[in-house]
């Protein structure tokens, strides 16, 4: 019986993370809820509460059993997990026309050549896959950047319509190259794509062509090309520096800015995962900020256009706790230009990390994929060590490339993530329970 009491001036929050719920109180309140769910009986509490009737202690002791319907909606213990996949990504590109300044793959490349996937290695991997697996729900192609390679597109959008299979494709690009042709290619095959665009003052300072150019500008004409013939882009990704904090522009204002230049979209904004100190966030205070901004702030909405508390209170209200810190391996599985498989994308070119690669026989990678996903699922799961106990467990998405990066260990969350994660819980929670 887990609960986790937040005091704010003399206010009390008492959140019951087993059960994604969460109540006011005042002080006696949270001491009586404190006592019951260590454990405490009846006649022990009356020594602290000596008034306190049994039919309250049953009360209080009702809403701190587990509800066991609160289950993940990905479950291992069935056949399905082997038939499964709920996202691929493939790389279809180690090249890029940005040289942004943070870069975790090396300008796109990773650890390889730069180049193009060869349409001949992706009918390999489209193959292997969907015969390895019943159902795929989302393919995304990566890069680099993926626009650099309009056939491979191409290819993997015709391979789902002319299967037919029930699968989704997106984009992750940085939207400077899109051409009448892709743009018609986008709308016929309802290609979901993303920006990773940065705050307007911003871009072209972090995010500059390989020429030392601006590329905001072209983006924004790439953005015009598409939205004439798709309702795309549909999210735009933004990585968040301490050259913002620097030049005084908050995570709000990133997103404002945003929304101005490129409508209501939903804005995907995570720190920056650097060593370079230029860049790299001191503290989590700018996150701190920003839960409160886009609650108080009336052009912006906590549960549509900030996707780090959207997803947080989507988890709450779902009541669909997390099991898990990252879906990498078991949920998502990553595939390289050369057709190496990885456990996630930003794990690419990592050799030790290496599950297996499509050259092999086809039975040889559907064991070594199974036994890796199976073993992944049950590496992080957030049943040992500091995230077994901690009271943001059931709500918390972390990053096993960003642990690998800052930790040297997959499993190792850093102290900033933890941070940022149970300061921003809090907030959250206080600031639903203002408006609730």
């Amino acid at each position: 019986m887990r609960i986790h009491i937040i005091k704010e001036e003399e206010n009390y929050l008492i959140y019951l993370p087993d059960l994604l719920k969460f109540f006011k109180a005042n002080e006696s309140t949270a001491q009586l809820a404190e006592l019951i769910s260590s454990g405490k009986s009846f006649n022990e509490v009356l020594q602290v509460f000596p008034d306190i009737e049994h039919s309250i202690y049953e009360s209080f002791y009702n809403q701190f059993q587990t509800n066991k319907e609160n289950t993940p909606n990905f479950d291992i213990s069935t056949d399905e997990f082997n038939k499964y996949l709920p996202r691929l990504v493939i790389h279809i590109s180690n090249s890029c026309n940005l040289k942004c300044k943070y870069c975790y793959a090396q300008g796109g490349n990773y650890l390889s050549e730069k180049g193009n996937i060869s349409l001949e290695m992706l009918d390999k991997i489209l193959d292997s896959f969907f015969t390895i697996f019943e159902k795929i729900d989302v393919i995304n192609l990566f890069g680099g950047e993926p626009t650099l390679n309009v056939p491979a597109i191409e290819r993997v959008a015709k391979y789902i319509a002319e299967n037919k299979k029930d699968t989704r494709l997106g984009m992750i690009t940085n939207g400077t190259l899109i051409n009448d042709k892709l743009a018609s290619l986008i709308a016929e095959h309802d290609i979901n794509v993303t920006f990773s665009v940065d705050e307007k003052n911003m871009h072209d300072i972090l995010r500059p062509c390989v020429d030392n150019s601006g590329s905001y500008d072209r983006i924004k004409k790439s953005f015009e090309k598409l939205r004439a013939v798709s309702n795309q882009p549909s999210q735009v990704e933004v990585v968040y520096t301490k050259e913002h904090v620097n030049h005084g522009i908050s995570i709000s204002d990133v997103i404002k800015q945003i929304q101005e230049e490129f409508g209501q979209l939903p804005v995907h904004l995570t720190p920056v995962s650097t060593d370079d100190l230029t860049y790299k966030l001191e503290n989590e205070e700018s996150f701190m900020k920003s839960v409160d901004d886009v609650f108080t702030d009336d052009k912006l909405s906590a549960e549509a256009d900030y996707s780090f508390t959207s997803r947080i209170i989507s988890t709450l209200r779902n009541k669909q706790p997390t099991t898990n810190i990252c879906a990498g391996g078991f949920g998502t599985i990553s595939v390289s230009v050369k057709g190496d498989i990885y456990p996630c994308f930003y794990l690419n070119d990592q050799k030790e990390l290496k599950i297996t690669d499509v050259n092999k026989q086809l039975e040889e990678v559907k064991e070594m994929v199974s036994k890796a996903r199976l073993n992944y699922y049950k590496k992080n799961e957030r049943n040992s060590g500091k995230c077994s106990t901690c009271f943001a467990n059931t709500v918390c998405y972390g990053c096993l490339g960003v642990n690998y990066f800052s930790t040297g260990d997959l499993y190792e969350t850093p102290e900033f993530h933890c941070n940022l994660v149970k300061g921003s819980l809090e907030k959250i929670l206080l600031n639903l329970a203002k408006s609730g």
